[in-house]
């Protein structure tokens, strides 16, 4: 089926409105084709036209017994932005197609209209995934619409609807959410829980400070790393004792994000311990103590020595951190080791992370040692 052509090819106004009239009738009469591709084209073409008479022929095929159909009804009923179809596409939610009410869900956010927060609500219950996600993406548009009827779900029976509100609730960022949130720390759910505490991150509310502190002890890791995370972007040196604890968690993702956590805090309390982290048991771990430590202000250095014998690591991912770690730290004590290893042929050349290996960031570290050192001898 012919596309409809562009109105610049059009020698007047008068031309094209007579021609998308023309068109419009042609389009419809396709509708009643017994090839179901001639019926999806003139679906298509009539979303594509936005033609306000499109409207009622668009609709009856929303009953269409060909589910193809209704498919492509709804689409081309979104397209046509017209507040008419924002009724006919909840009504298409309660289609028996679950691909026609996940892509009514999607397109019904685009109508900023409270109408349709518990019917988008209702959906986040669901088993299906793609329907659940495409009434996140709804909600998620509408914003300050949605968040009365997100806030509702906290405490509702349904697992799905409670992890999806507090997610949303977080990128929303609306600071009556806030409380509810905290309390939903308590949750039976460990995902829930886990979820409520990067939630709580986003907003950097100070009333969440004390009950993420008590997250720290969660029985669930996802929990306790995610209240470290949390912590560490509020920036509130005052939670370093209690992150600190968190260096000797049983779980290495929380370690983990302990370290990210004091490297954004930058407290000097924490150097020595985040030294001692250069000799966990998980390379991630270590890895992530390099990093941090090479951005830590300390006039001193301290941390040089430790990570130059980290070079020596069984792990080829905490030699390169290493390697690379000494160039931001431009420490001249680092170039012989850094010599050693480009004069070292041996794995340090079968291993590249972003596309550089072991031995090229160690040359390249030598390098930004030696500038920074003529730059301070000038």
């Amino acid at each position: 089926m012919a596309k409809l052509q562009s109105p610049d090819s059009l020698s007047t106004t008068l031309d094209w409105q007579d021609y998308l009239m023309n068109k419009t009738e042609e389009l419809i009469k396709g509708l009643k084709s017994k090839s179901q591709t001639e019926r999806l084209n003139a679906i298509e073409a009539l979303g594509n036209s936005r033609n306000p008479d499109a409207l009622d022929p668009l609709l009856e095929c929303l009953s269409d017994k060909q589910s193809d159909v209704r498919r492509e009804a709804v689409r081309a009923l979104a397209r046509l932005d017209d507040p008419r179809v924002i009724e006919y596409l909840l009504e298409a939610t309660y289609d028996k197609d679950k691909q026609v009410v996940s892509m009514a869900a999607a397109w019904i956010g685009n109508y900023q209209d409270e109408r349709i927060v518990k019917r988008l609500v209702d959906l986040l219950g669901k088993r299906n995934r793609k329907i659940r996600d495409s009434a996140e993406l709804s909600l998620e548009t509408l914003k300050r619409y949605a968040v009365k009827g997100l806030i509702s779900c906290i405490n509702d029976r349904n697992v799905h609807r409670r992890r999806s509100a507090i997610t949303l609730l977080g990128l929303i960022q609306d600071k009556r959410a806030i409380e509810p949130i905290i309390s939903a720390l308590k949750d039976r759910d460990k995902t829930v829980r886990a979820r409520a505490t990067s939630a709580l991150g986003d907003f950097r509310d100070e009333r969440s400070v004390e009950p993420l502190i008590e997250a720290l002890y969660d029985k669930y890791y996802g929990v306790r790393a995610g209240a470290a995370h949390s912590l560490g972007l509020y920036g509130d040196k005052k939670v370093v004792p209690r992150l600190l604890r968190g260096l000797n968690d049983e779980h290495r993702k929380v370690r983990y994000m302990v370290i990210w956590a004091l490297g954004t805090l930058e407290d000097r309390s924490a150097l020595d311990p985040l030294i001692n982290c250069l000799t966990d048991e998980s390379s991630e771990v270590r890895c992530r103590a390099i990093q941090t430590l090479s951005k830590f202000h300390d006039p001193k250095h301290k941390a040089v020595r430790p990570i130059i014998d980290a070079l020596q690591d069984d792990s080829q991912w905490v030699r390169w951190k290493a390697a690379d770690a000494l160039g931001v730290l431009r420490d001249p004590t680092a170039l012989p080791s850094l010599d050693a290893i480009v004069k070292l042929e041996n794995d340090n050349t079968d291993f590249s992370f972003c596309g550089k290996t072991i031995t090229e960031v160690a040359e390249e570290s030598i390098q930004k040692v030696k500038m920074h050192s003529q730059e301070s001898a000038t």
